[in-house]
């Protein structure tokens, strides 16, 4: 779990996200970045019921995802003031090996946070 400082959780964030920003696809993954008044780099994901029904599946997803920001906290090598929100869009990350498939998603999020 992410440090609650690093944790996009407040409403009118997550609302301030998804209506405005930057919105890009890597794979099966929708971003959405948008600028923060907050110095921390703030993230949620959320993985839908059309995913998965069983919640076992869909946390081991957001679990991965997390998993791969959490080592990129420790290098300092996120934007700061930035809220990120992942949606999964697509079944098949179920049977994706995350953590090989998406492990430069970090980077592609603090080239695609400099155009906010």
């Amino acid at each position: 779990m992410l440090p609650k400082q690093n944790r996009l959780v407040q409403d009118k964030d997550i609302k301030k996200t998804l209506s405005s920003g930057v919105r890009f696809f890597y794979g099966d993954l929708q971003i959405k970045l948008s600028q923060s008044s907050i110095p921390k780099f703030r993230i949620l994901v959320s993985v839908s019921k059309k995913i998965h029904k069983k919640s076992v599946h869909r946390h081991r997803v957001s679990r991965r995802i997390l998993a791969i920001f959490r080592r990129s906290y420790n290098t300092n090598s996120l934007p700061n003031n930035v809220n990120c929100f992942i949606s999964i869009i697509n079944k098949n990350i179920l049977h994706s090996k995350i953590h090989l498939d998406y492990k430069e998603l970090p980077v592609l999020v603090y080239q695609k946070s400099q155009k906010i």
